[in-house]
């Protein structure tokens, strides 16, 4: 949060370098957020299907059929 306010502060100065600075960082943040986020929903789907189909693998076969 920090850089939201080096932003706001930067523009209210008007120094334009250091606010784009701030910006790209505040957006670099917000982005890596976003793909850390969508990674863990990913893998998390990943690990679902993968439950469902060994819980389907092991209803086919009993210990009478093997």
């Amino acid at each position: 949060m920090s850089d939201v306010n080096e932003l706001i502060t930067a523009l209210a100065a008007g120094d334009m370098v250091k606010a784009n600075d701030s910006f790209n960082a505040v957006m670099s943040n917000k982005v890596n957020d976003a793909i850390d986020d969508t990674k863990i929903q990913m893998a998390q789907s990943m690990m679902a299907d993968t439950d469902e189909s060994e819980i389907e693998t092991e209803d086919e076969y009993t210990d009478d059929e093997v």
